[in-house]
């Protein structure tokens, strides 16, 4: 059977590998893909996602506390899933780094400081204990890191800083307190007496 497309839709979805080793081959999709491609005369279309953003992207994080509980040991940091959503939300794997380390390694869940048992951007990692005030570095973060983060807990987002060519530039300055609750309203509250049994 033979169809005239004007469109042929190569999806999306690419990944990249998350420290799991895991990535696409560009060269066995290209064998595939491109023979169709030539017998096509419409538009084709694409989708990269990740796959063009998602390395691009670092998460830069204060170390706050180091906790151990119930034999296992917790890297507490001063984001969680309010800045990165994707491990609480899709068990996703990011691969993080000490900066300012101990030298002691050990396995550990590095946790955020929300009020949430699901507040972690990484579990049972293996990695070099950092110190109390230093920091760490989640990787892969330029996909939906800035996108699906939110003020959870009334926490104010992080500046981005954009490095290129050995300098940098701030492009997205640090919010503020005053700039998280902006939208919110002042009402009179005589106004609500006797509605909602003030």
């Amino acid at each position: 059977m033979k169809y005239d497309l004007e469109y042929f839709n190569l999806g999306g979805g690419w990944g990249i590998d998350y420290g799991d080793g895991k990535h696409l081959n560009l060269d066995e999709y290209k064998e595939r893909v491109i023979p169709i491609l030539k017998e096509f005369s419409g538009k084709f279309l694409l989708e990269l996602g990740r796959f063009i953003v998602g390395n691009a992207g670092y998460l830069l994080l204060r170390v706050v506390e180091i906790k151990r509980k119930n034999r296992k040991t917790f890297i507490v940091v001063d984001g969680g899933m309010n800045l990165l959503l994707r491990p609480a939300l899709y068990d996703a794997h990011h691969e993080i780094t000490t900066i300012d380390g101990t030298g002691i390694h050990e396995v550990a869940d590095v946790v955020g400081p929300l009020c949430e048992s699901g507040d972690f951007l990484g579990k049972e990692l293996e990695v070099e204990l950092p110190k109390v005030g230093g920091l760490i570095l989640v990787k892969n973060c330029g996909a939906y890191g800035f996108s699906m983060s939110s003020n959870y807990n009334s926490l104010p987002k992080p500046p981005e800083v954009l490095i290129l060519n050995g300098e940098d530039f701030l492009i997205r300055r640090r919010e503020s307190d005053d700039e998280i609750f902006i939208h919110v309203v002042e009402m009179d509250s005589n106004l609500l007496k006797g509605k909602i049994g003030i």
